[in-house]
């Protein structure tokens, strides 16, 4: 036991001193860093030390840098990178579209990965003109059918609210907490009792109105072939989608990701002839192809390729084409089934109504039993309207 205790003894020692050298390393003088086991450890001690000094940055090597916004990251958002970047030829992931969806993909890869991971997106409008998040009504609700767009809205409405501890408040986001009203009539009424328990199991809350309640609660509401009504009483409302597709984008260039303005024509494919498909009768073996590069078209015409392990396609209404490109839904097999995605006119109005009786500040967001939907716009009697599908 005395023996045991000795040995152990010595071998604690070389390991108090490798972590004590810190990064200046012995100069070999020593005779005891002869012995093997010592050595080794001093060497580990030394491997631990750097590993420390690259998850916990000592104040004195970053003295200079400015003082990043608060996130809920111990990685600090240290702002916008600006628009200069040099071109990636390679990536880890490559998101073709760089709307609300695509570049809020690349704020949270790079929001949980930052260096480990290089993310690129492709966007071929750069003023986003035609894109349908700087048209959106911006809505934000818990009241799905699916538990998976409950649970998404239940955490988009936390973090639309805790919005300035992940972006600052350079761009506010101007989130409007207020309720969402859907009307349903006779035949569509169970349904709505249905999916309102759902709802309310999974943390959200609104409560059903009947047509003489909701009478009663907006006089201003016509109930006629209104059976029953379902009002968000919390984590609903709406915000500011440009505002906020600036900001997921800005925060994913300030971690780090980059962004290329241009437009995805084609892709390179490469042959896979260890991989063979099962479940799939019209597979061959060695003849599977997978992605491999991406063909962007520059602003000034020139093509650029950029090869990546993952594609994601968030190309909007542009979806379905990009797709195609893959040769999703132009091949056979699994590839058979085309992307249904592809665009469709879509009208909205703003509205403006002076009377005395107009909604005020206390109208919910209504969604009609014809598929129309309506909020207020601001405090000026102002509203804006559209259709959920086609007219």
């Amino acid at each position: 036991m005395l023996r045991s205790r000795h040995v152990m003894r010595q071998l604690q020692l070389p390991l108090q001193r490798a972590y004590s050298t810190g990064s200046n390393p012995s100069d070999g003088k020593d005779p005891e860093d002869l012995h093997p086991i010592r050595r080794t450890f001093r060497l580990l001690g030394n491997d631990m030390l750097k590993i420390k000094e690259f998850f916990v940055p000592t104040a004195e090597k970053y003295k200079d840098v400015p003082k990043p916004i608060a996130t809920q990251s111990k990685f600090k958002f240290g702002g916008d990178k600006g628009l200069d970047d040099e071109f990636q030829t390679h990536c880890d992931v490559l998101i073709v579209g760089g709307g609300g969806i695509g570049s809020s993909i690349a704020f949270w890869l790079k929001e949980k990965a930052r260096n480990g991971l290089n993310v690129v997106v492709v966007e071929k409008d750069e003023k986003y003109t035609r894109s349908a998040t700087r048209v959106s009504l911006g809505a934000l609700t818990q009241q799905f059918s699916l538990p998976e767009n409950i649970q998404m809205s239940l955490f988009g409405a936390e973090f639309l609210r805790n919005a300035p501890e992940h972006f600052g408040t350079d761009i506010p986001i101007q989130y409007t907490p207020h309720g969402q009203l859907v009307l349903a009539g006779e035949a569509d009424a169970d349904m709505l009792k249905q999916t309102s328990q759902l709802q309310n199991e999974l943390g959200a809350r609104n409560e059903l109105l009947t047509a003489e309640r909701l009478a009663s609660r907006f006089p201003w509401l016509n109930t006629k072939d209104v059976a029953l009504g379902c009002l968000g009483l919390e984590r609903e409302g709406w915000f500011d989608p440009w505002a906020l597709l600036t900001n997921y984008r800005r925060g994913a260039l300030g971690y780090g990701g980059h962004f290329v303005h241009g437009e995805v024509v084609d892709f390179v494919f490469q042959n896979q002839d260890d991989i063979i498909v099962t479940g799939d009768s019209s597979a061959t073996e060695g003849s599977y192809q997978s992605l491999d590069q991406v063909v962007v078209q520059m602003a000034d015409g020139a093509k650029r390729t950029i090869k990546f392990a993952i594609c994601i396609i968030a190309a909007g209404v542009d979806s379905g084409n990009v797709a195609r490109l893959a040769h999703i839904g132009r091949s056979s097999g699994l590839l058979r089934v085309p992307l249904p995605i592809d665009a469709r006119k879509r009208y909205m109005y703003e509205l403006s109504a002076q009377e005395r009786d107009a909604p005020g500040m206390a109208m919910p967001m209504i969604l009609d039993t014809s598929g129309i939907f309506i909020r207020r716009q601001g405090l000026g009697g102002h509203y804006i309207c559209a259709h959920n599908g086609h007219l």
